[in-house]
Formats: structure tokens, sequence, C-alpha cells
């Protein structure tokens, strides 16, 4: 079993951190995870994306053609990078910040998401990451357990103990999103 997955947004997303904290997470649960981020040469705004790959065997490049799971949080991802989903695979838009022109190539799964409008309701848009990782975290068979996810999520905000409350309300919030679906 090898999944792989891409996520992409503009710096500022969480998408560096969302990447690292599911492959630690992940890590913890011996289960060989990868990640390699990838960066645009602006120092604020610029594209950023990472690619993932979960596996049960050795992993040797995570950054693939195709993904089993594609996270687009802007406008300028989504023209970029809509089209490298797997068939029978997922595209997640952030629809707060992304206008869908269709639906996702054949045979994929397309679901449009309101990720940024989540973190601006809960009075932080930086908190968009932690609505990152919850929705990560509810993905059906990504993560065995998703307080593990949660858990490394707040040992790294430890040295900001004031947003601890509201990453743990937003990433809640992540979660729920596929309840609802």
């Amino acid at each position: 079993m090898e999944k792989s997955i891409f996520l992409s947004g503009s710096g500022g997303h969480g998408i560096q951190m969302a990447g690292k904290i599911l492959v630690q997470a992940l890590n913890t649960e011996r289960i060989n995870a990868a990640y390699s981020p990838r960066y645009g040469v602006e120092k604020r705004g610029g594209l950023s994306s990472c690619y993932l790959v979960i596996s049960d065997g050795k992993i040797g490049n995570p950054r693939k053609p195709f993904h089993d799971l594609v996270v687009l949080m802007d406008q300028r991802s989504y023209g970029q990078f809509r089209d490298t989903v797997k068939e029978g695979g997922i595209l997640v838009i952030n629809s707060t910040m992304v206008k869908a022109d269709g639906p996702a190539r054949g045979g994929c799964t397309q679901m449009e998401l309101p990720l940024m409008e989540i973190a601006q309701r809960l009075g932080n848009p930086k908190v968009i990451s932690s609505v990152l990782l919850g929705l990560l975290a509810g993905m059906p068979g990504l993560i065995g357990e998703p307080e593990r996810l949660k858990a490394e999520m707040l040992k790294l905000l430890a040295r900001k103990p004031e947003l601890i409350k509201l990453n743990e309300k937003a990433f809640e919030k992540g979660i729920s999103l596929l309840r609802t679906e």
C-alpha cells in the first residue's frame, strides 16, 4: 500500500507545517512516511507545496506526478495542479479562495470546503493549517489515530500557549468537515 499526497497553497497557509506534522505523526505510528517541500522564489506569498508519501514498504522518490489526495488552497495552485489527482483519488479545494471551473478529472472525487472561511470565523486566519490538519486526520484510511496527529500539532505549538485552544478548535472543525459530506 502506498498513498501519495500533494498539498499546495501560498506561503502563510501552513502547507509546510501541515506536511511535517503529518509525517511526524505517521512515523510515531511506525508507518513509513516521507515529506519533500517545494517553495517558490518569493519571500512571502509565494507558491508553497509539499509532496508526501505514506507506505508500508520503502519509499523512493516522494515526488510523484499523480496523487491519491491533492489539497489546493488558492487559485494559483488550482490552476497548476488540479489535474495531478489520480483516477479514483480525492481533490480538495479551499472554496474560500478557489473558484473551481468544473468537476475534477474523470474518476476523481472533488470536495470544495471553506477552509480559510473556517479559520477566519474562528478569529485568526493563521489557524488554517490546523483546519487542514483536522481535515487530513478525518480522511478515511490516512492516519490510524487522529488524536496522534493532534498531539503532534500541539507539541509544535507548545511555544505559543495562548494559541493552543484556538488551534485545537480549528483542528476539530477540520475533522467535522468530513462528517457533513
